[in-house]
C-alpha cells in the first residue's frame, strides 16, 4: 500500500525549501520563477504580459532557475515543478511578496504599469467578480 501521508509531508518540506530558495531571488525574477513553476503558466503568456519576446522571457526565467540551482537549500529539489495546491498560492504568494505580480482574483500573472495604484487584479472583469463577493455580507458568502 502506497502511503499518502509521507509523501504528503515530503511534498510540504520539499514545498518549504523552495519557497525559501524563491525569497532569495530579486523581486522580478521570483515572480517569473513562481509563475512557471508555482503556477505553471507559459512562457509566451509571461512574455506577453512583460511586452517582450518568448526568447527573453526564457532566458530572464532561466537565469532565475539557475540561481534556485545554486541555492543550496533547493539543491536537492530537481524534481519539483508545483508548489502544493492552488489554494496555498494566496499564502505562498503573500510570503514572497509577490501580491503586486499576481490577480488577487485569477492569480493571473499581471504587470504594474509604474504609475498611479498598484494594480491588485488584472483585469475590470477580476475587479468586478472580486468586488461582488467582498461586499456582500458574511452569511451570504456561500451562497451561489
Amino acid at each position: 500500500m502506497h502511503d499518502l501521508t509521507s509523501n504528503a509531508v515530503i511534498g510540504k518540506v520539499a514545498a518549504e525549501q523552495l519557497l525559501v530558495g524563491l525569497a532569495r531571488l530579486e523581486t522580478s525574477q521570483r515572480a517569473l520563477v513562481f509563475a512557471v513553476i508555482g503556477m505553471e503558466m507559459s512562457i509566451a503568456s509571461i512574455a506577453r504580459s512583460l511586452n517582450i519576446t518568448p526568447g527573453e522571457a526564457q532566458q530572464r526565467i532561466q537565469d532565475g532557475l539557475d540561481a534556485l540551482r545554486r541555492d543550496e537549500a533547493v539543491q536537492e529539489l530537481a524534481g519539483v515543478y508545483c508548489i502544493g495546491d492552488r489554494g496555498d498560492f494566496h499564502a505562498h504568494i503573500a510570503r514572497l511578496q509577490l501580491e503586486d505580480w499576481f490577480c488577487r482574483w485569477c492569480l493571473g500573472f499581471q504587470v504594474q504599469r509604474g504609475r498611479g495604484r498598484t494594480r491588485i487584479t488584472c483585469s475590470d472583469r477580476c475587479r468586478r467578480e472580486m468586488h461582488k463577493i467582498t461586499r456582500q455580507k458574511p452569511a451570504d458568502l456561500g451562497k451561489g
